[in-house]
């Protein structure tokens, strides 16, 4: 189950892995390159964050709001893509080191999730 104790952890792990890509490129490419990749990690927390707050509700909610609440994850994507979009034709990010930025959310959530489990599983044993 996702939970905010889990949202939290993967966050922190997407953040992480965020600023250690934005520092790696700002080394590599240049300090505008590590900005774009800054940026594109900063994103890729936010729209974590959100799609974390959204999924729990729609856990919860009655059939009528997880209707709203999946429209609602929907518009998310509509809008992330939106601004993605925007940022790249604007050339207000390298497109290449903002994706660098943003692979944070996949490597983020497949080991903060393997953390989480595992401390999961840890405490449980302590426990019985």
């Amino acid at each position: 189950m996702m939970n905010r104790s889990a949202i939290s952890t993967i966050s922190v792990f997407i953040g992480g892995f965020g600023l250690l890509f934005a520092l790696a490129t700002a080394v590599v490419l240049g300090a505008s390159s590590g900005l774009s990749a800054a940026v594109g990690a900063l994103i890729a927390i936010v729209n974590f964050i959100l799609f974390g707050w959204i999924v729990n509700r729609v856990v919860g909610g009655s059939v009528k709001k997880r209707a709203a609440l999946m429209f609602l994850l929907i518009a998310k994507m509509g809008v992330l893509f939106g601004l993605i979009y925007y940022l790249v034709t604007r050339q207000w990010v390298e497109p290449v080191a903002f994706m660098v930025g943003f692979s944070a959310l996949v490597v983020g959530v497949l080991t903060g999730s393997f953390s989480y489990l595992k401390s999961g599983s840890r405490s449980a044993g302590r426990e019985s």
